[in-house]
């Protein structure tokens, strides 16, 4: 006789051993489901029907709906709060999804960092989640600074969250272990870095003491368009770019003349162009020297 597999709840067709028993299914029938590849193990409590092979992404987004279904007075946080809207959290996804539930402490389990309610409550998709200013502070304060502020400068770029709600949402953290950490993230955040690499670039100068104008857009002398340029060393001609490479990848030949056209302007122009690509970001104090000595140079 066959086993009665539970249809399963949620895009990723969960279901819990609570139901499954209801069906008649017992650890061992669930085992031998799971040997014949019907369904798989999510977390404590938790299957799935089928088998699938999950990007990190997805698999912490299925990890988040097996933790509602466990905790229906929950709402996804932190990290994973903002990983369900897609806001990127550098250095990855924490191992344990973020909850917060009406708890006086906080409560870890093998898949789960459960703390106490904070914040107000979003919709993202069918999903509860807590609000982008509150997910962005409480997740500063656990992954620092430079990661915040890249998930910061995502999200406001984006317009998921203004200055004026994180100053609200840090009001509430004031004084806390930590909270120094969104002090610094609200200082350097501005939302107007395009990219993870730009935002991590846009700290690292800060650290060196210097000032990078973001965005700049340069005109010749008759005021023609000539570029739009990630950063410029305040008071000065250096242009500063982030090279990612997927402009050039995408585009083949044909972005590279461009690229190099508009760079030859620039210079024409009196411009000094510096290019830190990811490898450069693994040594600051390497791009820290370029760019003094190209403000000594000029």
């Amino acid at each position: 006789m066959n086993d009665l597999i539970p249809l399963g709840r949620t895009e990723f067709a969960l279901f819990t051993t609570a139901e499954a028993t209801r069906l008649g299914l017992d650890r061992k029938a669930l085992a031998r489901l799971r040997s014949r590849g019907h369904i798989e193990s999510v977390c404590r409590g938790v299957y799935a029907v089928g088998t699938s092979d999950l990007s990190p992404q997805s698999a912490h987004r299925r990890l988040a709906c097996a933790g509602l279904l466990l905790y229906p007075d929950a709402a996804v946080s932190h990290a994973s709060s903002l990983a369900l809207r897609e806001v990127p959290t550098w250095l990855g996804l924490p191992e344990r999804v973020d909850l917060m539930r009406p708890l006086a402490h906080e409560i870890l389990t093998q898949s789960f960092r459960m703390r106490p309610r904070h914040g107000t409550v979003d919709q993202v998709g069918d999903l509860p989640a807590c609000d982008v200013a509150t997910s962005l502070i409480r997740y500063t304060m656990d992954a620092g600074p430079t990661s915040g502020t890249i998930a910061a400068d995502h999200a406001l770029r984006l317009g998921l969250v203004d200055r004026d709600g994180l100053e609200a949402a840090y009001a509430q953290v004031s004084g806390h272990p930590h909270s120094g950490r969104c002090q610094m993230m609200l200082t350097l955040a501005d939302g107007t870095r395009e990219s993870v690499g730009e935002s991590r670039l846009g700290v690292l100068a800060v650290a060196a003491g210097i000032h990078l104008v973001p965005q700049v857009t340069i005109l010749d002398e008759d005021g023609e368009f000539i570029a739009r340029v990630d950063f410029v060393v305040e008071g000065t001609r250096i242009v500063v770019e982030f090279d990612g490479r997927v402009k050039y990848t995408d585009g083949g030949p044909d972005a590279l003349f461009a690229e190099k056209r508009r760079e030859d302007r620039l210079r024409r122009l009196g411009y000094t162009v510096i290019r830190v690509s990811w490898a450069d970001l693994q040594h600051p104090g390497r791009i820290a020297a370029w760019i003094r000595s190209a403000v000594a140079a000029a």
